[in-house]
């Protein structure tokens, strides 16, 4: 038997040992931090996630707040700590070393450390409501706590790491991640033995008046409060006390039983108290004591519930408790073969056994959109596509050159793929035209003028999602045919500075414009600065969408796919110069805009989940070169395709070697002199012509095509030349 403490009179009348029950707290992040973890990491899989829970007494809680208030305040709020239930708290804290660092979520309640305990558990989530509806509690309970209390009861590894074992709880969930709601149960694993523990409370008063029980010493407290520095809060929440003066954590219990043996001195049993209703120690003081009763091999503990106020400088609120077990049960049955029986389910608000609701409405809007954004995306990863680079798509910068008909749509088709990173060029103004056929655009931005085009088409995907990192940038592209004057150069440069930098500071240049001759200088950019470049183009009932080829950084020289100026054998002029409204106006059938723009979007996500990126191979068929193949599929270089036959074809060639925006000729010109071949190529397209040999080309093709007509009018064939023109 332990020895009773001294001074102690004769040993009190024992009763039924009651217990006050943990309850749960969960913090709004908690329940963000479980949307996230399940959608982006969790899945399908059932296997159980590890949470850690913290705890502090009442008497914690309350008296930080009453340090500096009077002694008759104190004892009032004191007095109310009584009524107070023990929680357990759980925050985005509970999924420290599960959830990645990536994840912000909504700050949680600050917690002192110093007076913080442990408890660890297990979250179940159920992935359907029937499979939430027809688990079977009462064995999910019991399987749990075989998991965790009775292992480690075999082990003894609840020696080491106590905490994990005495404090165990689990959490069996289902959340809705479309109604953003959770659906959840709680419970804190009690042991159930077939007979009562009993336990008497030992009162200060048993003491002598000139004899401060030991607990209550400042002396006590002093050994108390280093060894909680000194050990973590696995070690410290459950401890053994011998003589009064000496703490052991539980894994020293060998060592300290012998020492009180040796010495004729009393050991305690001591644990950190999250009740504090002087009738009741919280619920884990039954595991604690069954624990310590089969591995000890005794039946009567003097146990001490440790309650401690900060600032007051001793325990003078915490209780001792000489506790009594069913000998028999416990202490005349090998470990193994012990049976338990478990209990600890919490009633809902009602007091009723029943789930708990917890809403993710609870969070702000923008912490709700910030969660269902790329829901559609993360559950791609859940079965249909595991492969998904959702990271990678998120951090690819896309910049949008045209904010029109197609710009509008390939933003959305971005956002919808959680592509975030977006920045918008137009120079033009919102017209009443545009809102009715561009869907970023509403009938207030047409107002006075109307709005600047990339500026409104920005603000538009903020509204849609505030967290887009959208930019609109007012710039005119320069153009080869569109003169200007020598008092104009400084402006052009500084707009090709721009744009550079612009091409420069992003992952993907998408081709979005109005006209053929704005596309030459952001091609021989992207080309330059190695970026991926999608080009696409309408005509009214056909369209086109490609990717241009990257260079071989090692042999520029070497073949590769054409750019959008490949099969021209001309150089780009003005070609908005002397038309009719209808031809400056891109007349197309409606929905053609959005078919061609979404293409151009998916094309680019091909692309992105290709090893080789804009150097990927490609791949026309299905069944040519799987092994080329992206994780969503082939990634072809052309798409054509036609709304009046409803035709879609996949096209590819490989680059000229003459061609006026991509040969090495134009790429060396532009590295060698820089702005001197640009303002060259603005003002005279033909220079483009003279500098890749098309105008020999062409001179070839007049002589032939003269000499074809001389012959045909010496045989009586044909006409004069004059009735010829070359096309």
């Amino acid at each position: 038997n332990v020895p009773s403490p001294p001074n102690m009179s004769t040993p009190p009348t024992s009763t039924t040992l009651k217990l006050a029950p943990y309850h749960s707290k969960p913090h709004p992040s908690f329940f963000q931090s479980l949307s996230h973890y399940v959608i982006h990491h969790h899945r399908l899989s059932d296997a159980p996630i590890p949470l850690t829970a913290s705890y502090q007494t009442a008497r914690n809680l309350l008296a930080a707040h009453t340090l500096t208030e009077n002694a008759h305040h104190q004892g009032f709020l004191l007095q109310a700590a009584n009524q107070m239930k023990a929680f357990v708290q759980l925050d985005q804290d509970a999924f420290s070393g599960v959830v990645p660092e990536d994840h912000s979520p909504i700050a949680s309640p600050e917690k002192d450390s110093t007076f913080q305990n442990l408890a660890q558990g297990l979250l179940y989530v159920a992935h359907t409501h029937h499979a939430y509806t027809n688990t079977k509690k009462t064995q999910l309970l019991h399987q749990h706590a075989q998991q965790t209390f009775f292992t480690a009861l075999n082990d003894g590894s609840w020696l080491t790491n106590p905490s994990s074992a005495l404090c165990s709880f689990l959490v069996f969930a289902f959340p809705d991640l479309k109604l953003q709601k959770c659906v959840y149960w709680f419970a804190f694993v009690g042991v159930k033995l077939n007979e009562p523990i009993t336990a008497a409370r030992v009162a200060a008063s048993t003491y002598s008046e000139d004899h401060t029980p030991w607990w209550c010493t400042s002396e006590f407290y002093t050994i108390y409060t280093q060894f909680r520095k000194a050990h973590s809060p696995q070690e410290r929440s459950f401890v053994l006390v011998r003589n009064e003066l000496h703490i052991h954590p539980l894994s020293d219990w060998e060592n300290a039983f012998e020492l009180a043996r040796n010495n004729n001195t009393a050991i305690t049993l001591a644990f950190n108290d999250a009740s504090f209703k002087p009738d009741k120690p919280s619920w884990v003081l039954r595991n604690f004591l069954t624990a310590a009763a089969v591995t000890f091999k005794r039946s009567h503990f003097q146990v001490l519930c440790i309650r401690e106020t900060p600032g007051m400088g001793n325990l003078s609120g915490s209780i001792l408790l000489e506790c009594y077990l069913p000998r028999e049960e416990l202490l005349n049955t090998p470990v193994s073969e012990l049976e338990f029986s478990y209990v600890g389910w919490e009633r809902n608000l009602r007091q009723k056994y029943a789930p708990r609701v917890a809403q993710f409405a609870e969070q702000s809007s923008l912490q709700l959109a910030e969660n269902s954004a790329t829901l559609n995306v993360q559950l791609m990863k859940w079965r249909m596509l595991p492969e998904l680079q959702d990271k990678l798509i998120a951090n690819t910068k896309c910049l949008l050159l045209g904010a029109g008909t197609l710009g509008t749509y390939v933003a959305r088709g971005l956002l919808g793929w959680g592509a975030f990173n977006i920045t918008l060029v137009d120079r033009g103004h919102v017209s009443y035209s545009n809102p009715v056929r561009q869907p970023l655009y509403e009938f207030e931005d047409c107002h006075n003028g109307g709005k600047m085009k990339a500026e409104a088409a920005a603000a538009a995907l903020k509204r849609i999602y505030p967290k887009v990192n959208a930019k609109g940038v007012s710039l005119n592209i320069a153009m080869p045919g569109h003169v200007y004057d020598s008092s104009e150069k400084e402006r052009v440069e500084d707009e090709v500075r721009q744009l550079e930098q612009l091409v420069q500071e992003h992952d993907v240049v998408f081709l979005l414009m109005d006209t053929r001759e704005s596309r030459w200088l952001p091609t021989l950019l992207g080309l330059v600065h190695d970026k991926i470049v999608i080009n696409s183009a309408l005509g009214f009932d056909s369209y086109v969408v490609m990717r241009h080829g990257a260079l071989d950084m090692d042999n520029p020289s070497a073949s590769r796919l054409g750019c959008y100026f490949c099969s021209d054998v001309v150089a780009p002029v003005n070609s908005m110069r002397d038309r009719t409204l209808d031809q400056q106006c891109t007349v197309t059938r409606p929905g053609l805009a959005g078919i061609a723009g979404m293409m151009a979007t998916e094309l680019l996500m091909n692309l992105l989940h290709h090893p080789k990126k804009q150097r990927a191979p490609c791949t026309s068929d299905m069944n040519e070169n799987p092994q080329e193949h992206s994780a969503l599929g082939i990634i072809p270089h052309q798409i054509r395709g036609s709304l009046y036959g409803f035709d879609t074809v996949r096209m590819h060639g490989r680059n000229y070697s003459q061609c006026i925006a991509c040969s090495e000729q134009v790429i060396e010109a532009y590295k060698r002199d820089g702005m001197s071949f640009l303002h060259e190529a603005f003002l005279l397209p033909s220079s483009l012509e003279k500098l890749t040999g098309l105008d020999k080309l062409h001179e070839e093709a007049e002589e032939r095509l003269q000499r074809m007509v001389d012959e045909g009018v010496e045989s009586g064939e044909v006409g004069d030349a004059d009735d010829f023109e070359l096309i």
